[in-house]
Order: C-alpha cells, then structure tokens, then sequence
C-alpha cells in the first residue's frame, strides 16, 4: 500500500494507524491492568481494531518474556499474565531489530545511549520514526522519550478505536440504504412511462391514505417528539465527546517527537512501512517516494535497502513490512471476544476523567457512564 493512499482520509473506511514505540514497564503494567479487568485495555482495543500500530525494539521483547512472570507473581496475577501477552499483545504488535546506526546523530538518542545503553535501540526506533513512546523509564523520559502521563496516550487510541467501531455500526446500514435507493431508481428510470405512471400513482395514493388516518398522524407526531427528544439529549453529549477527543488528540501531539526529514533511503522506508495498511513491495515503494533515477533502477536500490537491513522483514515473497509480527497467528476466541464487550464504554469513562477537569462535565456524561474521576483509574 502506499504512502499516499495510507494518508488518505476517508470518512468511513481505514485511517492510517497511529504509530507508537512501547518500553518494558509499561507493557507489563497494561498486561497487569488487563489481568484484572474483565474487558480488554484502551491499548488492546487500539490495536485491535487497527486504529494503532505498537513497535518495539527486539530487547523489549526479550525483557517482557523474562521478567514478566515475576513481575506478575509479585502482584498476584501470575497465572495469566504471559498468557494474556502471548494471546491478546503479542499477535497486534511488531518486534525492530534495530540497526545499530539508526539515529545515532541525535542528540537525545546519545544522551539515553551514555546514560542506559540497553534503552538506546527504543529511542532509536522512536527518532527514527517520529512517533510517541510509551515509557515511564526516567532514562528514556528526562531525554524526551516518553512521560509519566503515557495513560492518556492508551486512552486516546481506545477513543479512537470507539469511534471506528461506531462509524463502521452506522455505515453498513448506511451504505446498504443509499445502494438499495440507487438500485430502485435506476429500476424506475429503465421502466416504460406506463409502469412509472403507475408506481408514482400507487406511491401517491398511499400517502394520501396514511396522511387520513388519524392512527398515522399520531404515529408521526410521537416519532417526530421522539426523534427530537433524542437529537436533544445526543447533540450535546456528543459535542462533549468531541471535545475529549480533541483533548486526546492534543496530547498525543504533545507527545510525539518531529519526526526527521528522510535524508536518506532507509530512513524513508522506515517512516513509510510503519504506517502504510498493507505489505508493501519494493515496486510500489519506489513509485511513490520521489529520488533520483527511472523507477526500475529506484526499485533495485529500494530492494537491496530493504534486504540489507535488519529492521525489515518479508512475511510473503518479495512484500516488505517494518519488524516482524510478534506472533503469526492472531486468535479470537470466545474469551476475548467477550472481554471486547464493553471495553469501549469503560474507553469513553476514563478518557473523560483523564482527559478534562472534573468540573467541566455541563452534560452529565460522566455521571450517566458512572464514571470515577479519580486519577488513578485505569485504562
């Protein structure tokens, strides 16, 4: 897929994800907080619905493996900790082997290197890639990777993955009208001038009779009391909304690092792959990024790039992607399914009492979702 039709902004189709780097402590804790929450994470339900793509640097994975089920013995919830990693985190996200040249010439990256080396190759991969970081590492955050806020980021990508889910509840329906209307007029344009006469008459003579029965009028008017009744009680919620989501929004671009200028080809190729929808070929990626040379010989130089570096993996012959998956199969069985119930509405409940002050609720949104303001709640 590529760049340019990734970028493209499309109401009720795919967006192109959100793009995050993740650091050990906070994968552990959200594997916790999912332990013990009968509905999958704000973090969860953005990566399952595809709304965010979650990075991480190949030691990440390694430590996660090793220190989590001690980790989670020491807070109770030793029993399904690594299963919940394997099952429900591991399939949606992408282990980097980072390059060990990746962004070397940042000043922050060398700052975290001369501090923590084994922190460097995670804020690599975020300089490289311009994204935010969900750390609470003081080696990664005192440099500009990360924050002890990373709550309102997993926050925001539930939000988001909310509204896909709701956008996607009123297209199908949506589309299915607008093409049966479309089907039924050109049926009525290709019919003979009789059998239109007729329909129109039939059409005609119906709502004449539903306009005498005093039964329809008052099916009207209670519908029509209704609708507005409605439209007054969901215009301003969801305006309400709509602010959170700004709020989300404003964070996440407080968090996310200027993603560098491609100076180079691997560079480019990184920042396109982690955002594009599909696997891509080398093909496709030389057509759409813009360097010297005819497009056979940009697709030779792309191809040898791609090979050469660590960071990038085939999954099918000759079609490229940025990591490599963290598990191949991605299973969704009863027990998470049935987790997913719900996750979104408890979403909307913490974003509001994170994401804006506990007297700015002149709609009683949070009081009708029953939602605690305290700021340990979690996500």
């Amino acid at each position: 897929m590529s760049q340019m039709q990734t970028e493209r902004a499309v109401l009720f189709g795919p967006r192109p994800p959100l793009v995050l780097v993740g650091d050990t402590g906070v994968l552990m804790k959200d594997v916790l907080r999912s332990c013990r929450d009968p509905h999958t994470t704000s973090l969860q339900s953005g990566m399952h619905r595809g709304v965010v793509r979650l990075y991480i640097a190949s030691h990440v994975f390694e430590e996660v493996e090793r220190d989590l089920p001690g980790f989670a013995l020491d807070r109770g919830c030793a029993q399904d900790a690594l299963v919940r990693w394997h099952k429900e985190y591991l399939p949606w996200l992408y282990v980097v082997d980072v390059p060990p040249h990746w962004a070397v010439d940042d000043r922050s990256v060398r700052a975290v290197m001369e501090r923590h080396a084994v922190d460097g190759p995670t804020a690599q991969l975020a300089a490289m890639l311009g994204c935010p970081t969900l750390a609470e590492d003081p080696d990664l955050v005192e440099n500009g990777f990360g924050s002890n806020e990373w709550l309102r980021l997993t926050l925001h990508t539930g939000g988001l993955a909310f509204q896909s889910e709701t956008l996607q509840i009123f297209y199908v329906p949506s589309a299915m009208a607008v093409e049966l209307g479309r089907g039924a007029t050109r049926v009525f344009a290709r019919a003979p001038a009789w059998a239109q006469l007729l329909t129109l008459g039939a059409l005609l003579s119906g709502a004449l009779a539903a306009g005498g029965s005093e039964k329809v009028r008052m099916q009207l008017r209670s519908a029509g009391s209704g609708a507005l009744q409605a439209v007054e009680w969901v215009v301003p919620r969801l305006s309400q909304l709509l602010e959170w989501q700004a709020a989300g929004e404003e964070e996440w671009s407080r968090q996310t690092l200027v993603a560098p200028v491609p100076g180079d080809l691997e560079l480019a190729l990184a920042q396109v792959l982690s955002r594009a929808s599909d696997l891509a070929l080398a093909g496709d990626l030389a057509r759409d990024l813009s360097f010297p040379g005819d497009r056979k010989q940009r697709t030779g130089e792309i191809g040898a790039v791609l090979q050469a570096s660590s960071a990038f993996v085939q999954p099918t012959r000759a079609r490229w992607q940025l990591g490599r998956s963290g598990a191949p199969t991605r299973l969704v069985d009863d027990e998470l399914a049935r987790r997913r119930v719900g996750s979104y509405g408890r979403t909307l409940k913490r974003t509001g009492a994170h994401l804006v002050p506990p007297q700015t609720d002149p709609t009683g949104l949070l009081r009708h979702l029953g939602a605690s303001q305290s700021p340990g709640a979690s996500g």
